[in-house]
């Protein structure tokens, strides 16, 4: 291809909260939300919101009015704290620019804090998508199946199970 005329690869983001813990004998995982992002800053502010709305919610307000005296109770100092974790993480400069930096590099976020009930896991990761070269028709697209990460939830679907498309939606 001539100059200016070559793909190039925009990066979109994906990032998702999932909580892990046992029940009824068995460890679940329960996905407790996902979000598309366009650009890597927008990614991690959605995971700085998951991880105080967590920690919100583990270890809420003792003065809300919800809640009953005499409910909550202290975390003893020698056990971990999820929510105090997921709070220093959010608080933290030097450790979001940490995850900018892996996610500006192309490379995965990962952060699991646990306790004695289970874990919670943040991940944000790039997305490739082909751009049209310059000077085409921007309806022209090449296509590359999704992939997920080998520790995401989502289902990592044979080739052969996708779907073909139909005339509405052509692959």
């Amino acid at each position: 291809m001539g100059a200016g005329r070559e793909r190039e690869t925009a990066r979109s983001y994906r990032a998702e909260v999932v909580a892990e813990g046992p029940v009824n004998g068995t460890t679940v995982a329960v996905p407790l939300g996902h979000h598309s992002a366009s650009d890597r800053r927008l990614a991690l502010r959605w995971l700085r919101e998951q991880a105080r709305r967590i920690a919100d919610g583990l270890d809420p307000e003792p003065s809300a009015h919800w809640i009953p005296a005499g409910t909550l109770g202290r975390v003893p100092e020698r056990l971990p704290d999820v929510p105090t974790e997921l709070r220093r993480w959010c608080e933290d400069e030097e450790r979001q620019w940490a995850a900018y930096d892996l996610l500006a590099r192309g490379l995965a976020f990962h952060l699991t804090v646990a306790d004695h009930t289970g874990s919670y896991a943040l991940r944000a990761w790039p997305v490739g998508v082909t751009t049209p070269a310059l000077g085409t028709s921007p309806l022209v697209y090449a296509r590359r199946a999704h992939q997920p990460p080998s520790w995401s939830p989502e289902p990592h679907l044979h080739p052969a199970v996708r779907r073909a498309g139909s005339a509405t939606h052509p692959r």
